[in-house]
């Protein structure tokens, strides 16, 4: 059974005692809207007795709360929300008598999207019982599947999923030291411990760590803050007390450390079916831990994944944090034989001899020869009102060494190999 309370004239003082009326029956509610609530009352026949005893004592802690409102009792949770937002008073539903005591209602009491209330007004739908009668099967070729689940609604047999509203929950911990600590070690020794608090309670709720939130006092001096993003959600101590060490270590406090401060901020856990012809990937906390360490040695930001940039300019891309929740799809098209080029970074300076207004001959470093036959030029421009203006000259080019290279020339008459063709 489902309870349901619709307060009209709902006010910001009324908002919090409907709340609290809601919660000594049952600690999942689900708010339909300002001033109306549901609710499960789920094992309560043996606390307080039937339907309609339930509904007394909901009545009178509410007047004594102060809460004036509907009060409706049915089997399912639309009924339930349909009848307290049109009955006054208490209206306790017996099971199977639902589409009896919702069918003399008003169908503009049904909230419908107004096109499909502009329909059913077209057909001389008038009232909840007059939609119920309506044959589904024409329902479903008139309204769609839309307009089916409000006519079970009109019904009283609406079986949508109760969706309570989950409170939110804050995974913080705060800790002012007796000492102030100078050195890593013994600060990790504290964080690692307040890390394994928190995982306990990410594991109670069901959740996982998107980010950690590091903030470390250092007396008089602004505290140290540092927030780690994690590409798939964690919730291994283990992994998340390594991420910790290994940024703290790459970014060390400038100054003691007197206070210790740690959140997580949560998000639903990752879950992925593996696939009998799919290969293995690499354990998401393992490979976080992984990049972390490569990041320490090489620099945060050339750690990561290459996106393209929407340019015309060469060899543009992004560096984006690596997402190990997105898989690869593979291709199971027909395979295109296609070149790869491998780039030059940086590009290797060149001596061109120009003959007939092509390049003849190229010399650069590991790269020397005649060239034999030629593409191009492929002319490229842009990006004229930043500081990463370019201008190029492209050509591809196969040497007497027996190699097909790119090479290209910029404004400033200057000769580069860009790359070698595979």
């Amino acid at each position: 059974m489902y309870a349901c309370i619709h307060v009209p004239q709902i006010t910001k003082r009324t908002q919090p005692a409907l709340q609290e009326l809601a919660v000594q029956f049952s600690p999942t509610l689900e708010w339909n809207g300002p001033g109306t609530i549901t609710f499960s009352l789920a094992g309560l026949t043996s606390l307080f007795g039937t339907a309609a005893e339930i509904a007394s004592e909901i009545a009178r802690r509410g007047m004594q709360l102060d809460v004036h409102g509907n009060l409706a009792i049915s089997t399912n949770p639309d009924t339930a929300l349909q009848a307290a937002r049109n009955f006054p008073g208490v209206t306790v539903i017996p099971p199977g008598h639902e589409r009896a005591i919702l069918s003399d209602l008003d169908i503009r009491r049904l909230p419908l999207p107004e096109a499909m209330q502009e329909t059913l007004a077209s057909w001389g739908v008038r009232t909840y019982g007059e939609f119920a009668e309506l044959p589904p099967l024409g329902v479903v070729e008139r309204l769609g599947a839309e307009g089916l689940r409000w006519q079970d609604i009109a019904r009283g047999a609406g079986s949508r999923a109760y969706l309570p509203a989950r409170e939110a929950i804050e995974f913080r911990r705060r800790t002012d030291l007796d000492h102030a600590l100078d050195n890593l070690q013994p600060l990790f020794f504290v964080i690692n411990g307040m890390i394994r608090e928190l995982t306990r309670e990410l594991e109670r709720h069901g959740v996982a760590a998107r980010q950690l939130h590091l903030d470390l006092g250092q007396g008089r001096h602004p505290a140290h803050q540092r927030t780690l993003d994690f590409p798939v959600p964690l919730r291994q101590p283990e992994a998340l007390f390594k991420l910790a060490q290994l940024d703290l270590e790459a970014n060390p406090p400038l100054h003691a450390i007197t206070a210790v401060g740690i959140a997580i901020t949560p998000m639903n856990p990752q879950v992925a079916q593996g696939g009998l012809f799919t290969a293995t990937a690499p354990e998401p906390a393992q490979l976080q831990i992984t990049l972390a360490r490569i990041a320490a040695i090489v620099g945060e930001d050339n750690v990561g994944a290459a996106e393209l940039l929407d340019t015309h300019r060469p060899d543009a891309y992004l560096l984006k944090p690596y997402n190990a929740a997105t898989p690869h799809k593979p291709h199971h098209n027909k395979p295109q034989v296609t070149l790869a080029i491998r780039i030059y970074r940086p590009p290797r300076q060149a001596k061109v001899t120009i003959d007939k207004g092509h390049p003849a001959r190229i010399a650069a470093a590991g790269i020397t020869g005649n060239v034999i036959s030629h593409a191009g030029p492929w002319r490229a421009s842009g990006d004229w009102w930043t500081h990463s203006f370019y201008a190029r000259e492209e050509w591809d080019v196969s040497l007497s060494d027996g190699g097909l290279y790119r090479v290209h020339l910029e404004p400033i008459d200057r000769w580069f190999v860009s790359g070698v063709y595979d």
